[in-house]
């Protein structure tokens, strides 16, 4: 009986694992401002790796990028931002199937974007997203994004790639969304 309800806690858990990590894992940009994205599962490190050119300056993409970093989505539960030396210490507490999912990062800027790495958590055990942002021009912009993560919790590989794959499209449709809205309300 006891070993059932373990089991039965970890695949809830491993529920909720997926749910957070499509709220977390950063993803493709679709549309007039964008390239078509190539969004590919590395079996060698575990990590999802997007990369896009958007048709927007850097500064504009940048900013983008900033806002939906610090925007809760709709699985995220608390997110807080405190200020660490020249980085930023994240606390997100994120909707789980039954039981909320933790974790603190350090989200530090880069030469050429940013790098977030987890400081703690009892359901991760790897999490590291990187974001590298360079202009090609005045109104062009690459963006390559790579997310690697690990979970404390047995999940069938299949379903966190496709929810690594998944946030990864949803999170940089969130950016271009951005980038799209201040130019329609410019138009208007």
């Amino acid at each position: 009986m006891r070993r059932a309800a373990r089991l039965l806690h970890s695949a809830r858990r491993a529920l909720g694992i997926l749910a957070v990590t499509v709220a977390l894992a950063p993803a493709a940009l679709a549309g007039p401002e964008a390239a078509p994205a190539s969004v590919q599962w590395n079996d060698d490190d575990g990590s999802v790796v997007a990369r896009v050119l958007v048709n927007a300056p850097v500064d504009d993409v940048r900013r983008a990028i900033a806002e939906v970093q610090h925007t809760p989505s709709g699985n995220v539960l608390e997110l807080r931002f405190r200020p660490d030396g020249d980085c930023q210490s994240v606390f997100r507490k994120t909707r789980g199937v039954w039981d909320p999912l933790i974790m603190q990062t350090r989200l530090c800027p880069t030469q050429q974007g940013w790098r977030e790495q987890l400081v703690s958590s009892d359901d991760y055990s790897v999490y590291d997203a990187e974001w590298v942002v360079r202009s090609l021009g005045d109104t062009q912009t690459d963006v390559q994004v790579r997310v690697r993560t690990s979970v404390n919790l047995s999940v069938p590989s299949f379903l966190l790639k496709r929810g690594m794959v998944d946030g990864m499209q949803h999170t940089l449709s969130n950016v271009l969304k951005r980038l799209v809205a201040p130019r329609a309300a410019a138009s208007e």
